[in-house]
């Protein structure tokens, strides 16, 4: 018997009232289409793009975490991509990016193969589910958080990278 695979999770959209309580009232720099909210800042180093946007733009969102503070990585450095497609960390690799690879690179913009990079499944009573795009996706220089709104709640993955020591 061939196993099926995991139906994605179908992240539901955050109304205005969570995205309030999530990211606070006072917003920056709000992009909107058609009335619908598609991105903005939030707090002091916060970019958030909801999945409204990601699922209008051609080329994903996505950010690169490093440890260190220094501007230029040096060999104990890791870095890591995180994907608002559902890949909490693809390409994870110390040092220089030709060497020292833990995981493997998401390969094209379309998620045609769900193996690459690091995944997340979730059961929440109806069978695992693997996370897609998330209802949010909050990117600051040193994380990136995830939240996931379905019909049993909200729950939130972040991927961090600490920028006082590696």
């Amino acid at each position: 018997m061939t196993p099926a695979p995991a139906p994605l999770l179908d992240a539901l959209e955050l109304n205005e009232t969570e995205i309030a309580g999530l990211f606070g009232e006072t917003l920056r720099e709000v992009e909107r289409e058609s009335g619908r909210l598609l991105s903005f800042f939030a707090g002091d180093r916060s970019h958030v793009a909801l999945k409204a946007k990601e699922v209008e733009v051609l080329r994903p969102h996505g950010h690169i975490l490093r440890t260190g503070g220094g501007l230029v990585a040096d060999e104990s450095a890791l870095t890591s991509t995180v994907w608002m497609s559902g890949v909490f960390n693809s390409m994870l690799i110390q040092g220089h990016v030709s060497i020292n690879r833990f995981l493997s690179t998401t390969h094209g913009y379309l998620s045609l193969f769900r193996s690459h990079g690091q995944r997340l499944f979730i059961d929440i009573g109806d069978g695992w589910r693997l996370l897609d795009a998330p209802s949010a996706f909050e990117m600051a220089p040193e994380a990136c958080r995830c939240f996931y709104k379905h019909d049993a709640g909200l729950f939130r993955i972040e991927s961090r990278a600490l920028t006082a020591r590696h």
